[in-house]
């Protein structure tokens, strides 16, 4: 498989980890990521793991974590190992939000490039799906869940942004940016890029406005 590609498998699994993270534990909850990611990838059917640390308090830390099927995702999500790192998570981390997309992204870009999307597309993409889902959960859904326990309201938000992002968000992105996708030219790959990250930009300062 040509380097930077991501190739299509149908049984792979993921799971998204979104979380709120303030200035002040940036390293520590680095420290803690990169712990509770190592000690995923001694499981079996890891694959890899992706982490985009926020830029700043406003933003948003996201981890996806891949592994070759369900099954195996399920074990490690389940199990006690995980558990226990998630026992150490920084206390001062806010709004933690896991989702599990149990045929992994393949599917949302199949039939692109003759099955091969580069990485650092797909997960672009991804980004600006999840991004979006993410805000209008905190924004309408999340105050009416404050009374709720936290594990039932986690529950219900990972619910709402897998069901979202499977059956309304990536497949509506996957068909407005195929030509995008397709290309395999630096400069509209580049261009395209930069606009996708621009309106990710105008969604964060449009969401402080009315958060």
């Amino acid at each position: 498989m040509p380097k930077g590609s991501l190739e299509i498998h149908g049984e792979k699994a993921s799971s998204v980890i979104v979380q709120r993270v303030p200035s002040g534990i940036f390293d520590e909850f680095s420290a803690w990521q990169h712990g509770i990611v190592d000690e995923a990838s001694r499981f079996p059917g890891y694959i890899n793991a992706e982490l985009f640390p926020a830029r700043d308090p406003h933003d948003e830390w996201v981890a996806i974590v891949h592994f070759s099927n369900f099954k195996t995702l399920r074990d490690w999500n389940d199990s006690p190992e995980r558990a226990a790192w998630l026992a150490k998570r920084p206390r001062q981390a806010k709004d933690y939000r896991l989702t599990v997309l149990p045929s992994g992204f393949g599917q949302w870009f199949a039939g692109l490039a003759s099955g091969k999307v580069p990485t650092w597309k797909a997960v672009l993409s991804i980004l600006l799906g999840l991004y979006p889902t993410s805000l209008l959960v905190r924004l309408l859904l999340v105050p009416h869940l404050q009374t709720m326990p936290q594990a039932f309201a986690i529950l219900i938000i990972s619910a709402v942004n897998v069901v979202f992002l499977q059956c309304v968000g990536m497949p509506m992105i996957s068909r407005t940016l195929r030509p995008w996708l397709r290309s395999s030219e630096r400069k509209p790959s580049l261009l395209g890029a930069a606009a996708i990250l621009l309106g990710l930009l105008v969604l964060a300062f449009a969401f402080e406005l009315v958060d």
